[in-house]
This record gives structure tokens, sequence and C-alpha cells, in this order.
């Protein structure tokens, strides 16, 4: 029994050792786990995170640091504060830490082990501090409970206080706060931020956001690539100006995500959609508008995000020349190109207004590999109706392949070195105009082609089609310094059809004006239906011209266009016609 009770008290004794000498052990691991917390934040290249102070001590330690804001986002918060008319001189981010060393936690939570816990209180710029100075009472605009664990991954809780009441100008404030947290261990990030509700109402306008829900689920793929899913949802906003009027959003989602397969792959993908609301009087329906790359090499991503934020960060601190800088960065973003990538970009609409119908989608895709760019163009529309022209059910297809990805590459590194050199806008409007006419024939291969596939036109009057393919003759190289030598190297073919009634109604439209103003010039008042009798009338006179000159021709109810062109030569409804090519 005496040996079980002088064991339990030499365990007892060296338990109270650790716990009391622990807290100083590991005081410096707490700081080093704060700072490589600034260091991630410093790596996307948006943030310059500066240690002012640290002091540690035996079971605790206090810290100060500042946050700023740099590039675009520095620019974001510039424009924001003039929107309110309020000055932005100021951009320092204050943070207040206080750290308790582990490894036994105590407080902030349920008690257990960790490496330390850190409460952080942010304290917003000066500028901006002074107009909310009412609203936060002397409370931090953010308090951040933080616990680190002896794995090296941390839980992290936000708040951010509450406040109903009045403003100034007489109008009121609803705001129920932000709740989020983080879980990280360094390479994987779990994060999800809530906030209620935001309305803001004055005698003229108001603001309302019910809620906001912002998830994320990422890992971290090197050194700064983070894969995974985020998104926000945004069940409904809702703002009235005395300009716009009553504008809602219901059901607003936002999603993207990036995975990386075996072969070190990319595809990014992004959706923002809106299942319906109003905006300036016009019946919204579902409307989304989707983002997608794939394809893109994982190393080229990485390489490209740590040149972006060391050209960022550098750039904010020394104020140097960014030309070179810019230079190597637009490098970087060249060489994702590398292979065979595919950049997609959708649109869906579906709105109704009195007098504007829009609903249907497009896509457009690039896509690069070693045998040059293709562009693709699709294009459905389901309903349309806009002044005087209203089509339904109406398609288009567009391809362009064969373009020169390397000309691309050095039309953009131009436009960049244009953009940061430094010069006056016209002088930078000349360089830009100057390498766009060297370059964009340089764009053009012999393996360049054009192609319209199913265009098909439903208006009111009747239908038209058309399908057309327009390429260079011959492998030998083209002389981009001579164009028209690669004029004359074009051949293609055209087939279109329409209905009589559709050209009557297209030709009409474009003499429809003309003739309103002739007639109100005269001083004599005539009512549409007369106009439009006129305009009918020239509109047959144009037709019938166009058929004397073999420009179209008859085929039943129908108007028909067949053309080719080859070796310099255009054959128009079966009649050459070098007329029309500046020939005699």
């Amino acid at each position: 029994m005496k040996k079980l009770l002088i064991g339990i008290v030499v365990i007892a004794v060296v338990l109270a050792a650790l716990l009391i000498g622990a807290p100083g052990l590991v005081g410096k691991q707490a700081e080093d786990a704060l700072r490589a917390s600034f260091d991630t934040i410093e790596q996307a290249g948006v943030y310059k995170v500066t240690v002012t102070s640290y002091e540690r001590g035996w079971f605790s330690s206090t810290a100060t640091s500042t946050i700023e804001p740099l590039g675009q986002l520095a620019d974001s918060y510039d424009m924001i504060m003039a929107e309110f008319g309020l000055p932005s001189n100021d951009k320092t981010w204050k943070l207040t830490h206080r750290l308790t060393h582990g490894p036994l936690l105590l407080a902030g939570g349920a008690p257990g082990l960790g490496l330390a816990q850190a409460r952080t209180e942010v304290t917003p710029p000066s500028d901006l501090l002074q107009v909310l100075a009412a609203y936060l009472g002397g409370s931090a605009l953010f308090t951040v409970d933080t616990r680190y664990g002896l794995d090296g991954g941390s839980h992290t809780e936000l708040t951010n206080p509450p406040f109903t009441g009045m403003l100034e100008n007489g109008g009121s404030v609803r705001w129920d706060g932000i709740a989020a947290t983080l879980i990280t261990d360094g390479k994987q990030v779990q994060y999800d931020l809530r906030s209620p509700m935001l309305r803001v109402e004055t005698d003229q306008n108001m603001m309302m956001i019910d809620s906001i829900t912002w998830t994320g689920e990422q890992t971290l793929h090197g050194e700064h690539l983070w894969l995974g899913q985020s998104g926000f949802a945004i069940p409904d906003i809702r703002f009235h100006t005395p300009e716009a009027g009553e504008n809602r959003f219901e059901d607003i989602t936002y999603r993207a995500d990036l995975v990386r397969d075996a072969a070190g792959r990319i595809d990014a993908a992004s959706e923002l959609r809106v299942s319906g609301g109003l905006a300036g009087g016009a019946e919204i329906g579902e409307t989304a508008w989707t983002v997608s790359l794939s394809n893109l090499p994982a190393d080229a991503m990485e390489q490209f995000l740590a040149a972006y934020g060391s050209t960022t960060r550098s750039l904010a601190e020394t104020g140097t020349d960014p030309g070179p800088a810019l230079e190597q960065l637009s490098e970087k973003i060249t060489a994702l190109f590398d292979g065979q990538v595919e950049f997609k970009f959708a649109v869906l609409s579906d709105l109704e207004a009195p007098d504007t119908v829009v609903k249907g989608d497009m896509e457009i895709a690039v896509a690069a590999d070693e045998r040059g760019m293709r562009v693709d163009l699709r294009q459905m529309v389901r309903a349309f109706k806009s002044d005087e022209l209203e089509l339904t059910d109406t398609t288009a297809q567009l391809s362009l392949t064969g373009l020169n990805g390397q000309a691309l590459a050095s039309l953009y590194r131009e436009v960049l070195a244009a953009s940061t050199s430094g010069l006056t806008p016209e002088q930078q409007e000349q360089r830009v105009g100057l390498a766009y006419a060297l370059s964009l024939p340089a764009l053009i291969t012999p393996d360049t082609r054009l192609d319209l596939n199913n265009l098909t036109l439903n208006v009111p009057e009747g239908t038209a089609t058309a399908t057309a393919s327009l390429g260079i003759e011959g492998d030998d190289p083209l002389n981009v310094l001579l164009p028209v030598s690669i004029v004359t190297r074009l051949e293609g073919t055209l087939s279109a059809r329409a209905s009589e009634s559709a050209v009557l109604w297209a030709v009409s439209r474009d003499t429809l004006d003309t003739i309103r103003a002739s007639l109100e010039e005269t001083g004599r008042e005539v009512t549409d239906d007369a106009v439009e009798q006129l305009a009918q009338t020239a509109a047959r006179g144009r037709v019938n011209g166009m058929l004397a000159q073999a420009l179209i021709r008859r085929e039943g109810d129908d108007f028909v266009v067949d053309a080719t062109l080859r070796n310099g030569m255009l054959v128009l409804n079966g009649v050459p016609r070098p007329d029309l090519l500046g020939g005699q």
C-alpha cells in the first residue's frame, strides 16, 4: 500500500509539473501557430498582415497585429466607402490577441487539452470606426475565439454584435449580427458563416437581406491552391429607391467547385442562380450564370497563384514599376493553357416585362490544345420581344477553329504591357490599337475555319434558316503582313432560305423609321398603319430589285441564297459575280 501511495504521489507531482511547466514550454508554439495562420492569409496576395507586438508570458501572451487589403480589394474598399460618401484614408484593421497557453484549457468553451486558446478583437479602420461608434458602443466589431489543438489544427468561432436602432437621418436599421465557424488543420478547412437579417430603412429607401449562409470545405494542394467546394445562399433580397423602384431577388445561390484528377489536371466550375424576382419592373424567372474551366494543369495553377501573391505584395510594398512583374505574371497565365484546356460560359435567362421578354440560354466554349484554339457559340432563344422584334425557338451554332494560340498570347501580353506602361490613356489606346492591327491577322492560320450551323430564325411573319462555312485554301503559311493575300485564299459556302413574309418584314423594318421621319418633316399626320403600309410597299420594290439582280432567287413561297467563294471568285445563285468583290 505504501509503495502504491508513493507511486500515486509521484504521478501527481509529475502531472502537476507538466500542468505548471508546460504552458511556458508551449507558449512559443502558440506564437508560431498564430504567425503561421497569418502567413496562410498573406499567401493569397490580397492582404498584408503585420505582427506589431508580441509579449509572451508563462501562462498567457498578448499580441497586436494589423491587416490591410491590397490591390483590387483595396480599390473595392475605396469604392464602397466613396459610394456612401465616406473617406478611406485609413485601410488598416487592428487586431488585439489574448492567448492562454495549454495543454489544459479551461476557459472559452468546454474544458479540454490544446496548444493554446486565443481571443481576437477586431477594430475597423479609423474612418469606418467613427461611423460605427454609436453602433458598437465600445465593443469590438468582430470577436474571434480560436482553440489551437495539440495536433496543429484549430477551431475558430467568430461573432459580431447585433444592433437595432435609429440612424442619424431618421431611418432605422436592424442587424442580427454574424456567427461563423472555421475548422482547419493547415491542409484542410471547413467554414460556415451565417448572418440572419439586415434591414435598413429611411423615408424613401429600403434594403433588406433576409439571411446569408456561406459554407465551404477545401483542401490545400501544394502551398497556394485550395481544392474543394464553397458557396452561399440568400433566400431573399429586397430594396426600394425612388430611382430604381421596387426590386427583389429570391433564392439566390452560388457554388464553386475545384477538383483535381489523378493526372494532375484541374476542373473548376461556378454557378450563380436566381429562382425569381422583380427588377426594374420586369418579372424575373429562373436565371443562371455558369462558368467553367476544364483540364488546367495543377502545377501551372500553383505557380500562377504563387506569382500572383508575390506580385501583389511586392507592388503594394515597394510601389515599383508593375510592367516587368505583370509581364512575368502573364507568362504564368499563358502556361495555364498548355494542353487541351476548355473554357465555358453559359447564361440561362427568363425575364418578362410589359415591353420586353427574354427567355433562353447561351453557351460560349473556348478550347486550346497543341493544334490551336477553338471557339464555339451555341444560343437558344425560346422567346424574345423588344420594340418591334419578336422571336420564338430561335437557334444558332457558330464555331471558329484553328486559331493561332501563340499569337493570341502575344496580343494579351502586349495589351497588358500597354496598360501598365505608365503611358497616358491616349497613348495606351494607340499602342493597343497597333497591337490589334498587327496581331489579329496573325491569329489566322491555314487551319482556321468559321462554321455557322443550324441557324433558325422564327418571327411571327415567317421563318429563316442558314448554314455557312469559311476557311483558307492550301497549307502554305499565310503572309500576315499582306492581308489581301489572305483574302484571295478564302473559300466558303452559304446556303440560306427565308419565307417571303419574313423577308418583306425584315426589309420593311429598314425603311420604317426613314418613312416616318420624312412624313413628320412635312407636318402630315399619318397613322401607324399607314406608315406600315408604305414600308411594305417600299420593301416589295426593294425585294423585286434584288430578284432582278439575282441577289436572291425564288423557290415556291421562299427566297433562297446560295453562294460559293473559291480562288477569288464569288458565285451567287449560280452566277459569277466578280463585281461584288471589287472586280469588273
